[in-house]
């Protein structure tokens, strides 16, 4: 299954612009990691949107807002 656009945004925002970019500290990092790792529960068990279907379009201002 091909990545989604969020996946892959995901995937360089943590490991390339955080670290390599912004040069910030492995727990900032964690910091961020953590948190998509609760939005990404919130929309499987809240919102019954598995993980793979998850794509920028998705993630509305309304998603956000009940996520936080």
């Amino acid at each position: 299954m091909k990545p989604t656009n969020f996946a892959t945004h995901l995937t360089a925002f943590l490991s390339e612009y955080l670290p390599i970019q912004k040069n910030v500290s492995k727990n900032t990092i964690h910091s961020y990691r953590d948190t998509f790792k609760l939005l990404l529960k919130f929309c499987q068990e809240e919102k019954k949107i598995p993980a793979p279907k998850i794509t920028l379009e998705v993630l509305s201002n309304d998603l956000i807002i009940d996520f936080l």
